[in-house]
């Protein structure tokens, strides 16, 4: 039978329809519900019920998705509370979360149906209340300020791990079961400044040795098929340095790009990355360039191996501990030295080709070692890049690395050149004071900013052979370069033209320049990430334990580490200035009728010259003389020497055209003089900081010991060195130097200055 409808009838449940749809459009825009089910996150088990952030608003990768965890929460995670952890991308107050449970669920006012996304509005870090029809739950959204994101997502959960046994488990769960597990052809998603970038991985596995042995945190490698870019590095290949023993997370950073700054060859590319595994998150990583051979590796020489068995550019690492996996050889000094580029893996003697590139390395490395130790300058530079030698050597001392010359050891050998290079920098997260241990024939340890570690520490090998490390011997050669300099002299003036400037930016004294940057600015750019970082993993309170020399105590936070790593870093390097510029006379080492003085060019004039003037007007038989250059002071300013005879009762400096004059002698308002005649204490050149003549006039203030123009822990620890005989203060300085005003400078006035600063007192009374 059929039925029939009027007009009247037909109108009225279309418009019916046409209300109900649209009513419907309302309500999906309300909840801005997302109908794309093709970038839900592919990985997800519908039998697994969860709730999942994606990484950017709206997006169509199925791969670039957080979950929250039934059975998982961070170290120090709030209890009760789930997290989700935004990329950079996200969007700051908007997050679309899909649904996998089987029930609809409310996150905030917003419904959202089983299996389907919505986009929610959030606050960072302030809760919201998800309900089920069982459960209440509290969730926190915060976003990362990490450069990059990335993604690893394999569900296969039966893998065959390094010893052919069949494990069935998780992804994460295998990998971290044995080092030398891998899994290929995982999927992968890499957040950036340009989006999201779907990929596959080739292959991902475990990487490290102290860190994959002594911490949860595990670094990896990880491989792709072709060049991506993470953050603003590109290449196949791939480290995550997880960074676990370094509290601050930057102090890698920090050492790379100062290796990069001070014309260390290939020093590495890396990126701060947050990390996650089938959608849960691992933590902060860096992501370095893995040392390797080509373009857009660490070294961009040609790895020509497959077509060379000899003459052929290789990387090697020096390596005393962590070589037994590894193809490697013994040296004649029983160094153990790994073949990293190219690996031989599976090198077994048989086949001829890798026979005869195994023995390329190794005896063209003995050839290295034979003249670093049996030889002198001259001969170590004709197979050794002899500056890449001592800035390796300076940037392995300045960290006071605990693997400097044992492990982590790089050369690279370019066979164009036949020459090595000691490059490139690894492995620096036990630099600047993070790791406490003393090293053979070392007296100080690696946490205590003073004495050498990597200049004497020494290597026994079956208990017969005592050597210095491989970056430390060179100090031991006799004769000169083609420069005519020692390789203490080398060091001096790479220390001096090069590490002080740079560790001024490092220290915010100067303003950043190229890719190195302050401690304050490297913490900055990760604030967010960090304290995620801290949310999954347990911290490292390094500076209460690891303070040895500094005589301060810090806040056991991420504020105290910082600033422990500040203070450790400009006391190292104002000891290193020290010893690379030993003494100053202090007594005029001219006639009796001269005058020697010493002041500090702290505005780097090009030509610093000086007159004699005689009721104004200058001499005409005496017109100037260049002032000799002496070094530098412990704040990396020159310091030069000037001479003139007493009968001239006046000099005046030329600045650049600025003028003064005083009874006796002329200053410029920026510099600093000292007379030997007030008997200065031995190389107090060294201690002279930017002190004017007029720095102390009627704006002095009490507390302000080095007129900086403000009160801070320069003060305090201006106080302390002239407590222990490290540095010279006169009568103004002791003045504004007595806060307790008992006529007396002691610890005392340094702790009141602390209290001060620290905005416990208000004033000085």
């Amino acid at each position: 039978m059929k039925h029939k409808f009027s007009k009247k009838l037909l109108s009225l449940l279309l418009v019916t329809v046409l209300v109900i749809s649209s009513a419907v459009i309302a309500l999906a825009e309300e909840n801005e519900v997302t109908l794309n089910p093709e970038a839900y996150p592919k990985f997800a088990d519908k039998s697994y019920g969860a709730l999942y952030a994606h990484a950017t608003l709206g997006g169509d990768s199925a791969n670039a998705w957080q979950r929250w965890d039934n059975g998982y929460s961070g170290i120090n995670a709030k209890e009760g509370v789930r997290y989700f952890f935004l990329p950079k991308t996200a969007d700051d107050s908007k997050v679309e979360i899909y649904n996998n449970y089987e029930t609809e669920i409310k996150v905030g006012e917003l419904n959202i149906p089983s299996y389907t996304s919505a986009v929610v509005d959030y606050e960072s870090g302030k809760q919201i209340t998800v309900t089920s029809p069982t459960k209440t739950y509290t969730l926190e959204v915060y976003k990362s300020d990490s450069e990059s994101s990335v993604y690893v997502n394999d569900t296969t959960n039966s893998y065959t791990d390094a010893e052919g046994t069949v494990q069935n488990t998780d992804l994460y769960s295998f990998l971290i079961m044995n080092k030398e597990n891998s899994v290929k052809g995982s999927d992968c998603a890499v957040t950036g400044e340009n989006g999201v970038s779907d990929t596959t991985l080739k292959k991902i596995k475990g990487r490290g040795n102290t860190n994959w042995r002594d911490t949860d945190k595990k670094p990896f490698n990880i491989q792709f098929n072709d060049t991506i870019t993470i953050g603003h590095t590109t290449n196949k290949k791939f480290s995550l340095v997880s960074n676990a023993k370094d509290s601050t997370l930057i102090r890698n950073s920090i050492m790379y790009d100062l290796a990069n700054e001070v014309g260390s060859p290939y020093s590495p590319s890396q990126s701060f990355v947050d990390f996650f595994v089938n959608g849960v998150y691992r933590g902060c990583y860096i992501a370095c360039q893995k040392i390797d051979l080509g373009k857009n590796s660490v070294v961009s020489l040609k790895d020509e191996s497959d077509k060379k068995d000899t003459d052929f550019n290789f990387l090697v690492e020096v390596d005393v501990w962590n070589y037994a996996s590894d193809v490697y050889f013994v040296t004649d000094k029983g160094y153990h030295v790994v073949l990293k580029t190219p690996d031989l893996e599976g090198y077994d003697e048989t086949d001829a080709t890798m026979k005869a590139q195994y023995n390329f390395i190794k005896n063209k490395y003995q050839e290295f070692e034979n003249a670093l130790y049996g030889g002198n300058l001259a001969d170590l530079e004709k197979i050794c890049d002899i500056e890449s030698l001592a800035t390796q050597y300076l940037l392995q001392d300045f960290g006071k690395n605990c693997d400097g010359g044992y492990t982590s050891t790089y050369f690279t050998y370019n066979a164009e050149e036949d020459k090595f290079y000691a490059a490139p920098i690894w492995d620096c997260d036990s630099d600047l004071g993070a790791v406490d241990c003393v090293r053979e024939s070392c007296t100080e340890s690696t946490c205590n900013y003073k004495g050498w570690v990597t200049r004497n520490a020494t290597y026994t090998y079956n208990k017969k052979i005592k050597t210095v490390n491989p970056l430390g011997q060179a100090f031991k050669l006799s004769g000169a370069t083609e420069s005519g300099k020692n390789f203490e002299q080398l060091c001096a003036d790479i220390w001096n033209e090069k590490f002080v400037p740079n560790i001024n930016i490092i220290l915010g004294r100067t303003p950043a320049s190229g890719s190195l940057k302050s401690i304050d600015e490297y913490a900055s750019a990760i604030s967010s990430a960090s304290y995620l970082n801290y949310v999954m993993w347990d911290f490292m309170w390094l500076c209460s334990r690891y303070n040895a020399g500094l005589n301060k105590r810090y806040t056991d936070d991420y504020s105290g580490e910082l600033n422990y790593l500040k203070d450790w870093t400009q006391a190292r390097a104002d000891w290193m200035t020290a010893q690379f510029n030993p003494s100053t006379p202090t007594e005029p080492d001219t006639p009796s009728d001269s005058y020697t003085i010493y002041f500090a060019n702290t505005k780097n004039w090009n030509n610093v010259s000086y007159y004699a003037w005689t009721n104004r007007t200058p001499k005409a038989d005496w017109p100037g003389e260049p002032a000799q250059y002496v070094g530098k002071n412990a704040d990396g300013v020159d310091i030069y020497k000037a001479v003139f005879p007493k009968t001239y009762a006046n000099v005046i400096f030329n600045d650049g055209g600025i003028y003064s004059q005083t009874d006796d002698i002329a200053i410029t308002a920026d510099s600093a003089i000292y007379y030997p005649a007030q008997k200065a204490s031995e190389n107090s050149y060294k201690e002279i900081f930017s002190f004017t003549s007029d720095s102390y006039g009627n704006d002095a203030v009490i507390g302000d010991v080095n007129a900086d123009g403000n009160i801070n822990v320069k003060d305090t620890t201006l106080i302390q060195k002239y407590l222990v005989n490290d540095a010279a203060l006169n009568n103004t300085q002791i003045k504004l130097a007595d806060t307790n005003f008992d006529n007396t400078v002691s610890i005392r006035d340094a702790t009141i200055i602390q209290m001060y600063t620290a905005k416990i007192i208000n004033s000085f009374k």
